[in-house]
């Protein structure tokens, strides 16, 4: 669970004023200049280890509906192996970002970066999540927005049994590629676009990769939105259904702003990399109410063309 001091970063570091004539922009994925790097704040606190690794994680955005068992959706051995091969020999960030659609539209049932199909409730997601990818964003986690019923759970494994209510709002990862053949300034512009958004919050991390020792991060840079107090999912629970209401609140924050492990898989990508650290976004929205998070992010991402084509 990430602390507070994690998630109450303030945005200067990206500040507006960096946002005037700078050049265009079509996608972050494809632009071809300038060398200059990301610096913008290296945060001591961070390095310290992984509280909580969401790569690969039953709660990555990488889910699927399933018509059959487990055992056949799962990937043989040699199927993970190939799969593995084919992302490792991916010679563009393009590349990924084209099997990583066909890993979300079940053309492949495992990804570099999770190794099981998608989960049912990211099914919805998947048009919107596919946008994203054709403005250079390559998504690695996501959550919907739910608010159940309460329902009865009786598990023999469970401390208790009862009536529980879900509440979680939608969250959002992905990776931007940042290397020298994108402008620095554009990288920059469309970051304090997703900081300064009026529908979510957004948390920016880049480090240096792992020290020698693997137990910390070095040269870590971060910016946030974040405030002091989030979080991604409410739980009630109650002996009776008419006491869920009433019941005391369980929040809990399924976004680690502390850890940028998400990143470390690409890293083995050189070719593409280019001896740099991809840029790992969070984005969670502000609303607990439905709201198609993957549009808001594209939307975020069209003002910021529309506004550098002025």
């Amino acid at each position: 669970m990430a602390s507070s001091e994690a998630s109450s970063e303030a945005p200067s570091e990206y500040s507006t004023r960096e946002c005037k004539g700078l050049s265009t922009k079509r996608n972050l994925a494809s632009s071809d200049s300038s060398n200059e790097d990301l610096s913008e704040r290296s945060d001591q606190e961070h390095n310290g280890p992984s509280t909580r690794q969401t790569v690969g994680s039953s709660e990555s955005s990488s889910e699927e509906p399933s018509e059959h068992s487990a055992e056949e959706q799962m990937c043989s051995d040699h199927e993970q192996e190939a799969v593995k091969l084919e992302w490792k020999s991916a010679k563009s960030f393009q590349e990924l970002l084209d099997l990583n659609r066909k890993f979300l539209r079940g053309e492949s049932k495992r990804s570099c970066y999770h190794s099981a199909p998608i989960f049912d409730e990211t099914v919805a997601l998947v048009p919107g999540l596919l946008r994203l990818h054709d403005y250079g964003m390559l998504t690695v986690e996501s959550q919907p927005s739910e608010d159940t019923a309460p329902t009865w759970e009786n598990c023999p494994c469970c401390p208790f049994e009862g009536w529980f209510q879900n509440q979680q709002r939608p969250y959002l990862v992905f990776i931007l590629p940042y290397h020298d053949k994108i402008p620095k300034e554009v990288v920059r512009r469309f970051l304090v676009e997703l900081l300064i958004d009026d529908d979510f919050y957004a948390h920016l991390w880049r480090d240096g990769g792992s020290c020698r020792w693997g137990s910390c991060r070095k040269d870590v840079r971060t910016a946030s939105s974040f405030p002091q107090e989030w979080t991604t999912d409410i739980r009630k629970q109650a002996k009776e259904k008419d006491g869920v209401a009433s019941a005391t609140p369980f929040p809990a924050q399924r976004l680690d702003l502390q850890c940028g492990c998400q990143a470390d898989v690409f890293r083995t990508h050189e070719k593409v990399m280019e001896k740099t650290s991809p840029l790992l976004v969070r984005v969670l929205a502000k609303s607990w109410e439905e709201t198609d998070l993957q549009a808001l992010v594209e939307n975020a991402e069209l003002a910021f063309n529309r506004s550098i084509q002025r």
